[in-house]
């Protein structure tokens, strides 16, 4: 039987990919997506998720125009937390994107009668 303490979480063995990978001053950038949740709160981070980094914006996508709202409401506290976690990374400012939903176009080409069923079976 293996011993425990040889097996790694995989987010740790992602991190450690991405340190040999990517330039210096890139890596602190990475880490801002694996601590999000320590960021924002459980709750916050189910619905709310960076998405990327751009000339020093932080770019958050939201499930929800709830959230995002949630997130316009708590964007100073966000920011200051951010910038004091990675002051490396020279974030100043958040912007929310809402998450693209996956829609299905779906035609019906015979119409039910007053949507009644019969046996499983359109009337």
């Amino acid at each position: 039987m293996q011993n425990e303490e040889s097996f790694q979480l995989g987010g740790d063995v992602v991190r450690e990919i991405m340190k040999s990978i990517l330039p210096e001053d890139k890596r602190n950038g990475t880490e801002i997506f694996s601590s999000w949740e320590k960021i924002t709160g459980m709750e916050t981070a189910l619905h709310v998720k960076p998405r990327d980094i751009v000339n020093n914006v932080l770019v958050l996508e939201s499930s929800h125009p709830g959230w995002s709202q949630k997130i316009s409401m708590m964007k100073p506290a966000i920011l200051k937390k951010v910038q004091k976690t990675y002051p490396q990374l020279e974030i100043h400012d958040i912007r929310v994107v809402l998450k693209e939903r996956c829609t299905l176009d779906v035609k019906v080409s015979q119409p039910y009668s007053n949507g009644a069923y019969n046996n499983g079976e359109p009337q």
